[in-house]
């Protein structure tokens, strides 16, 4: 599946890690190792940075990037940090807790910055979640764009929601790229009630292309 958002390597981890520990006590970035197999992951303020996404986010024509980081002791992530290269360094510019994009694809806004679609970016039991993301001079905002979450769980009648393939595509005709997600809603159909639900009688499905102009 294509995205525009990535783990960072280490060099990244390093420059962009410090740079977030700027002003932060006792906050230095460490490789810890993990497993058996040598592994190091990079680990600042108990945080770990899981994806980047380069752009020009808060205003045209600057080097910035939006560094989600997720707590090293569990799965869930704390937020997106907006660093922005200024006379040759990196710099945190605000950390925005709640705002957790993973994986995305990058579109050019009308006013020249860019913004973020991204898929699965936050803990949903059974279902799925499409977001859009943006930042400004002052924090990063997350808009739900699809709510897939799992409908019914604990009934006869669930609904269980899949995004499949996505694109960039021009839907309205500006001449610029939009996005285009193939969407599949399941229904299922149980003997029994349970949460989460398992062992289907009866499942329909039904596959929809669903567009958003950005």
């Amino acid at each position: 599946m294509k995205h525009d958002t990535r783990a960072p390597d280490a060099h990244e981890a390093q420059v962009f890690g410090t740079a977030y520990c700027v002003g932060r006590t006792n906050c230095e970035v460490k490789f810890q190792p993990i497993g058996v197999a040598g592994k190091t992951i990079p680990v600042m303020n108990n945080r770990v940075p899981v994806s980047l996404a380069y752009g020009s986010f808060s205003r045209p024509n600057v080097q910035e990037v939006l560094m989600t980081l997720c707590l090293a002791q569990s799965d869930a992530c704390d937020g997106v940090t907006l660093l922005r290269r200024e006379r040759g360094q990196w710099k945190a510019v605000y950390h925005t807790e709640g705002v957790t994009p993973r994986d995305c694809l990058t579109f050019r806004r009308f006013d020249r910055r860019d913004q973020l679609a991204c898929r699965g970016n936050e803990f949903v039991m059974f279902g799925v979640k499409l977001h859009l993301v943006t930042a400004n001079a002052t924090h990063a905002t997350q808009k739900t764009l699809l709510d897939g979450e799992l409908q019914g769980c604990g009934s006869n009648e669930v609904i269980f929601t899949h995004l499949g393939s996505w694109r960039k595509q021009d839907v309205n005709n500006d001449r610029r790229p939009d996005v285009v997600v193939d969407v599949y809603r399941y229904k299922l159909q149980l003997a029994r009630s349970s949460c989460p639900p398992h062992e289907p009688s009866h499942v329909e499905g039904e596959r929809t292309e669903r567009r958003w102009a950005m």
